[in-house]
This record gives C-alpha cells, structure tokens and sequence, in this order.
C-alpha cells in the first residue's frame, strides 16, 4: 500500500500501484504501511492533511484514535473499477469503531461505505464530539452496531451531522437510535435521497433517536433537531418507542428556574416515514416529547404501527408540543390503539393544513385519525379521511386533567412566556378544540361511535366552517358524523355542511348527548341517514340545538328524519328543514319532552310514512312555539298530522301558514291525548287534505286544557269523510273558535259530511263536557254548510251573527235515542239560528233540538 501527501491531499492506494505526481514544489511522502495505518496518520493530525483520497477498500482492526483534524475522506473506488456509484468500503469487522471525531472538528465522507463498527458504548460506527460536524455525501453506513446508542452514528452534544445522497441500513443500537442518534441540542439532516432504513432500537428510535443514553431520560442541556429533506425515506425500522424517528426534550437551568426546551422533527420535500414499528411502546413513525413535528411539502408518514396496533400513535405521537401537516403532505395507512395517525397527549396543537391529508389510519380504540387533547386545526382544503375506530372514527378530542395542566404550564417554560405562567395564579381550564376550515373535510371515515369525530369528554369544542364539511362517515351505533357529549359544544357555519352520513342507531349527521350545544349558522345538515332517530341531529339529555338560516335537507331516520329532540332546547330562526323523512313520525322534527321555538321558519315536503307528523311530531309534554313559519307540502298519509301532530304536549301557532300537507287524519295538524293544550293564533290553512277526517285540522285529545282557534284562515283543505276545515272526535269545555275565516272549495257545498266544522262524539257529556264556541266565525260561500255534528254532541254559537246551514246528522240507528243541542250560550236571540237541518234516521219524542239559554238534557 502506498500513500501519497500532494499539497493538502493525502492519497492512499493499493499496494503496489506506481503514482507519478507533478509536485510544482510540493514534497511527496512515501508510507511504508497497510490502508488502514496511512489513514490513521492523516486522521491524526501527523502529516498536514485535510483530503484524504481512497483508492481502495480495506479492514480496520484496532481502534482508531480521536480524529484531531477537519479532513474530508473520499473514496475514488468508482475511478479504479472503472464502474459507476461503486463504494470504497471500510470494514471494521465488528471489532471496532470506524472513526471518532474530536470535538470541535469536521469529518466529511465522500462516496463511503462504513461497515461492521462496533462498539460496546455509542456510535457503532461514527462517534462525533461535542460541537463537531459529519458530512456524508453518498455514502452507506451498514451493519454497524452500538450498545449504546447510534449504531451507525452518535452525535454528542451541540454535534451536528448532514447526510446526503446516502444511506443508513440494518444497523442496531442497544439503547436509542438504531441507526443515528443524538444528545442534547444536537442536530441530524437527511437530505437529498438518502434513507434510513432496516435499522433496531432496543429503547427509542429505531431509525434516528435523540434520547439520553446515559441514564435513559431526558437530554439535560436540551432537545435535539432532525430534518428529513428533499425525497429522503425513513422505513422500515424498529424500536420500542419511536419505530422510525424519536426525540426527546432538553432541560436546563437559567436565571428564571427550571427553562425546558423542545426538540424539532421536519419531514420535506417529498420525504417518508413509512413501515416502521414501535414494539412496546408509542409513535410507529414518530415520537415527540415536548417538542415540534412538521411534514411539509408532499410528504408523508405512511404504514407505520405501534405495538401491534395497540400502542397509541400509530403514525405520530406527541406529548407536549405540535404537530403540522402541510402542503399536500398526508399521514396515511398507520395503526394503533389510540390515534392511528396520530396521538397527542396533554395540550398538543396539530394542524393539518394546505390540501393535506389524514387518511386510512385504523385504532384499535379510539381516533382512527387522531386522538387530540388539545387543539386540532384543520384548514385550506385538507382532509381527514378513509379512517377507523371503534371510537371517533376521523378525530377523538377529550381533555386532560386540570391539575395535571396546571402543573405543566406552571413548572415548564417552554413557549409561554414567562410573565403569563407567573400569572397563572387559578390555571384557568382550557378546554379541547377541533377546528374544520376553509374548505377542509372529513369523510369516509367509520365507527361504532362517532364515525368522522367524538368529542366524548367534558367541554370539548368542534368548530365547521367557511364551506367545510362532515361527509360520508360512518357509525354502527350513534353519531355517523359527529358525536358531542358531556357539555361539548359544536358550531357550524359558514355555508358549511354535515351531509350523507349514515348512523345504524342515531343522529347520522350528529349526535348531542349530556348537555352539549349545538349551533348552525348558514349551514347545512343534509342527505343523513339513520336507523333510528334523527337522521340528521339527534339530541337527548339536556342539549341546545340553535339553527340560524340554515338548511336541514333530505335526512332519514324512524323517527325524527331531520332533528330528533328529547329533554332538550332548540331554536330554529330562519330555519329549512326540508325534504326529509321519517319512516313512523317526525318527518321535519320529533320533539319528545322538549322545548322548540321555531321562527322564521320553513318546514317542507318532508314525510313520516307511519303514524305521523310529516313535518313535526310533538310528543310527551313538549312545549312547542312556531311563529311567522310555514309548514307546506308535507305529508303523514297513512297516519294523522301532515304538516304537525301534537300528543300530550303544547303548541303554539302564530302567523304561521300550514299549506298543502296531506295526511290520514289532519292534514294540516292533528291533536291528541288528555294533556294536550294547543292555541292556533291567525294561522293560514291552505289546501290541506285529509283521507278521512280533518282537512285543515283534526283533534281527538280529551283535554281540560283546551285547543284555542283565534284568527285563523282555512281555504281549499279537503277530507274525504268529515271536516273539511276542522274534525274533532271528542269536543270538550276548552275548545274556543274565535274569528275564523272558512272559505270551500265547490265539491264540499251539497255534502253535509263535508260541512268546515265536524264534531263527533262517543260519551254522554258531563258539564260543559262538548261545548264548541265559535265566535265571530265567516264563512264562504253562505251556502256551504258550515257544521255537521254526531249523536250526543252540542255546539255553543256566540257572537250574534246568523248561522246558516248548521247540518247536524246521523247516519246509523242509535240506541238510546239521538239528541242534538244547540246553545245560544250568551243568550242571543233564537232568531239569529236559521236554516237549522237536523237529519236523524231515528226520531222520537225524546231526541229534538233546543233553542235557548243553555239547556239541560
């Protein structure tokens, strides 16, 4: 072997090669020696060198001494072979380091390949100083083994190394940083091509890991930095946490106390973190403690696993610190128990961003996207999609524990400032959030609960904006797109939507459960199915529903097609719910023990294919409002109620116009059960139809509390058997009309069965039991008959006006002997009761009509 000194250049060749140098003056040096010999010279500093040319591969069997010197080595094997990319090797053999860096110096390697280091501490091949610097450019660090940490490389504190065009494979480390790693304030780089790969951890970090090796803990001086740029790949290796990349946090001491610092993690430029294995622990691609993690540019962590795909983060895991996903980067195709694609633990901000996505992960538990406990920002068309969890499909958000949170805002000064951490004097309680912006989505996401998110803990906060949406997820049980609970409270708006989700039990577009609140506000919840209840919302157990201009559209479900409420608030202003349908009641809104207001509201073409209320069904002392809206074109055609049926509960109408709704009983509205109280205040009943009875409105309740008629209109309703206008099967004391308007249509003016008003009843009357009062009443044309009555019925007429065409009829033998009464309850004139028709097939002594003060029977 022949070594040659030519200036700053120091060339080692095969033995017995003749090299002629033109010197112009410099002296040439001769070295009788093997490879490894002349480069150890020069790495010693004993001849003035700083390039070091190889020739040719060769073995190193001692350990080598500290490197003294900045030298840059370079292998020119691809020269000698006349073969491209062709590597000069340095084999240690597993006996030894290659090379050991002293501290302050520089060491750049040129188209190596460092293999078989061992060493029973750190750096099984490269061991850098403090504040000294490696350089690889196409080279392969394979093999190597550190029982320590860095199998490949380890980096000391403030020591920096910049890999390019190289790679680092099948080398292992005992500790941290199976392939490279890193003390405090150390920063790693790969870049440009190069990958890491193959590499085994026994502690964290199989790829890259910047960990303590010395006791196991925290960098005591400060975290770490590591940068994979600019197409380079980490994958495929493992450890117990860390599969592919961990860092840890720094400490240090300052005039200001106990000041921790945070370690960086940068994926760019097309770069991966795929097919790595966290063994025992978190963080299949990526584990962060106290610290940042940014993929940038189209890059990804892909297909990476914790435990099995039971640890947590199965792509990313994140205790204290951030997460930033950007630039049509995406997190795809990882797993674990909790948060498939990424975990974040104890006040993290993750934000997806800029056409990125978080897509295809899987948890065993819960957040097959993300489980957050922090804030999760979603903005500028990125996605959250394709994920899967038997909890929070897309995104788990809950909360962390307040003394917990305290104590880490009071004792680490990381990125709060000082004087905020002195003032936090009550650690004030940050809850949970989720943002979903500017055009953001997520869909295709599954669940048993909560199929795109589950906000499942006290307080947390879901926010859907500016043309964002919740689409296509899915749930086994409730909350196909959204599940809020435990005082969570979820806004949407911004011309936002909640649409085609799909719940096996309830609230396919959302699901509100223990006091949460929910707001949409130029929005829209729409095309959602499910099962059971509230195709489109559902909420039970204390909730607020407030619905501002906003459309409810074309949901399904058993009961409640769009909204579903029970023992809850809701407010509906300038509100559509429309084209929505339930299979059995509530094709718009079921209300069960519920209290709605609805203004400015329009309720349309929805549908309850069973019992009834096609555009509201209001159940179980519910007390329900409706002002200035309309319900129109709805239907409930085998049962009663299309535009709105009221059981055992309060509605108020006023200025509201019911039109076009067709039904069994009631096309317009139907009323039963004892404790019903109903007032309908200058309501339009337009071209309302009913199969049987009740054309514009029908009743059956036997309430006390009475059914209030004031100012109302009915025109063109229909009902093909009784009560074209009005039906009411048992008539009691607080039934009141008062200042109605009755306008026919031509068919119903010769059939007595078609008269406005119908009353019918099967109970002898007790009291007052029966009285109907109308007073100051209209109708049109006078030829129309205006009431038709059955057996044991009596009609009370105020108001002094004359009453035309009263039919009162029976159309069967009835035993006892009929008996219609006619009350003249204020005592006006007889007189002013003309044209009274009393059509009976059975008539005797004891039936008649009497005229007068209020008789007795």
């Amino acid at each position: 072997m022949i070594f040659f000194l030519l200036g700053a250049v120091f060339l080692v060749l095969a033995s017995g090669n003749s090299v002629e140098v033109d010197s112009e003056g410099t002296v040439l040096i001769e070295v009788e020696a093997n490879a490894a010999d002349g480069l150890q010279a020069a790495l010693n500093g004993d001849v003035d060198v700083n390039t070091v040319l190889l020739y040719t591969s060769f073995q190193v069997t001692a350990v080598t001494e500290v490197l003294q010197a900045s030298v840059l080595i370079q292998g020119k094997c691809s020269e000698v072979l006349a073969s491209a990319g062709t590597l000069c090797e340095i084999d240690a053999g597993g006996q030894t380091r290659i090379f050991s860096v002293g501290a302050g110096r520089n060491l750049t390697l040129h188209s190596l390949r460092l293999l078989r280091g061992y060493t029973s501490s750190d750096g099984g091949a490269v061991l850098l100083g403090e504040n000294s610097l490696l350089h690889a450019y196409e080279c392969s660090l394979q093999d190597n083994v550190a029982e320590g940490s860095g199998g490949a490389v380890y980096c000391e504190k403030r020591a920096s190394l910049y890999f390019s065009r190289s790679e680092v494979i099948r080398n292992s480390a005992g500790k941290s940083g199976g392939g490279l790693a890193g003390s405090e304030n150390a920063t790693l780089v790969v870049r440009d091509h190069s990958y890491v790969s193959q590499n085994l951890a026994g502690g964290h970090g199989g790829g890259i890991g910047c960990y303590d090796s010395s006791d196991g803990g925290s960098l005591a001086g400060g975290g770490c930095d590591v940068y994979l740029l600019n197409h380079s790949i980490v994958s495929n290796n493992t450890a117990g946490n860390g599969g592919g990349i961990q860092t840890w946090w720094g400490s240090a001491t300052s005039n200001v106390g106990l000041v921790w610092s945070v370690s960086n993690v940068r994926i760019a430029g097309q770069s991966s973190v795929s097919n790595n294995h966290a063994r025992t622990g978190h963080g299949g691609g990526v584990n962060v403690y106290l610290g940042v993690v940014e993929v940038a540019d189209h890059s990804e962590v892909a297909n990476n696993s914790a435990k099995a795909c039971a640890g947590n983060g199965g792509g990313v895991y994140v205790f204290l610190g951030n997460l930033t996903v950007v630039d049509s980067s995406r997190i795809s195709g990882n797993c674990a128990s909790g948060g498939g694609g990424a975990y974040g633990y104890w006040n993290t901000y993750f934000v997806v961003a800029n056409r990125s996505s978080v897509s295809d992960n899987s948890a065993g538990n819960i957040g097959g996207g993300f489980r957050s406990k922090g804030v999760l920002h979603i903005s500028n068309y990125s996605s959250v999609n394709g994920n899967t969890a038997p909890f929070g499909g897309g995104i788990y958000s809950d909360s962390f524990a307040y003394s917990y949170h305290c104590w880490w805002l009071k004792t680490f000064v990381w990125v709060i400032p000082q004087e905020e951490v002195e003032a936090l004097t009550d650690c004030t309680y940050l809850p949970p959030v989720v943002l979903v912006e500017s055009g953001s989505t997520l869909s295709g996401n599954s669940a048993v609960s909560g199929g795109g998110v589950n906000l499942k803990t006290a307080e947390t906060w879901l926010s859907v904006t500016s043309n964002s949406s919740i689409t296509d997820n899915f749930a086994e049980s409730s909350g196909g797109g959204v599940l809020a609970a435990r005082a969570s409270i979820v806004t949407l708006h911004g011309s936002s939507e909640v649409s085609r989700n799909t719940a096996l039990l309830s609230g396919a577009g959302m699901e509100l459960e223990k006091q949460a609140i929910l707001t949409v506000t130029d929005g829209s919840v729409a095309g959602n199915h499910a099962v059971y209840r509230g195709g489109g919302i559902h909420a039970s157990l204390t909730n607020t529903v407030n619905i501002h201009s906003s459309v409810l559209r074309g949901n399904t479900a058993k009961e409640g097609g769009s909204l579903f409420v029970a023992r809850s608030t809701v407010r509906l202003a300038g509100a559509e719910l429309s084209g929505s349908t339930a299979f059995v009641s509530g094709g718009g809104l079921y209300a069960d023990a519920s209290e709605v207001v609805a203004v400015n509201t329009t309720v349309t073409g929805c549908v309850a294919d069973g019992k009834g209320g096609g555009g509201m069904a209001i159940h179980s002392s519910s007390n329900v409002t409706l002002q200035h809206s309309m319900i129109q074109n709805c239907s409930a055609a085998k049962g009663r109620g299309g535009a709105i049926t009221v059981v055992n509960s309060e509605l108020r109408v006023s200025s509201a116009r019911l039109e076009g709704n067709t039904a069994g009983d009631g096309g317009g509205a139907w009323v039963e059960g004892a404790a019903s109280e109903v007032q309908l205040l200058e309501a339009c009943f337009l071209a309302n139809a009913a199969a049987r009875f009740g054309g514009g409105a029908g009743s059956a309740a036997e309430s006390e509390r009475g059914m209030r008629l004031e100012g109302c209109s009915f025109s063109g309703n229909t009902a093909i058997l009784a009560g074209t206008a009005l039906y009411f099967e048992t008539p009691r004391s607080g039934l009141s009309l008062d200042k109605l308007a009755f306008e026919a249509v031509d068919e119903q003016r010769d059939e007595q069965e078609r008269a406005f008003i119908f009353l019918e009843t099967s109970a002898m009357m007790e009291d007052d039991a029966g009285l109907v009062a109308c007073a100051s009443c209209s109708f049109h044309p006078e030829s129309a008959w205006q009431m038709s009555t059955r057996p044991f019925s009596a009609v009370l007429m105020q108001g002094g006006h004359p009453v035309q065409n009263l039919s009162m009829f029976s159309g069967s033998d009835i035993d006892p002997p009929l008996m219609f009464v006619i009350l003249d309850y204020y005592g006006h004139p007889a007189a002013l009761l003309a044209g009274i028709t009393v059509s009976a097939t059975v008539v005797n002594s004891t039936s008649g009509v009497y005229l007068g003060h209020r008789a007795v029977m």
